[in-house]
């Protein structure tokens, strides 16, 4: 099962609304984590180098859907 980009984005804005300062909190771990994984790709040898540029990527998209989950542009209207 694959969640689309926009059901994440509005999961994750109903769990910031639901506790403001736990969602910080969270993604300032978040974007740690990823700082971290950003710079195992530097370090990373020749063998899994693209693996752990994979997972940094990633780790840098959600990082940014968490950011902007109040951000998200407005759904267009239904036609009838």
């Amino acid at each position: 099962m694959s969640l689309p980009p926009k059901d994440l984005a509005e999961t994750a804005l109903r769990l910031r609304n639901s506790n403001p300062e736990g969602w910080d909190q969270f993604v300032v771990s978040f974007a740690a984590y990823t700082d971290h994984a950003v710079l195992d790709v530097t370090a990373a040898g020749s063998d899994n180098v693209l693996v752990l540029q994979g997972q940094a990527r990633q780790c840098l998209h959600l990082l940014r859907v968490f950011r902007e989950c109040d951000k998200q542009k407005p759904k267009p209207p239904v036609p009838q």
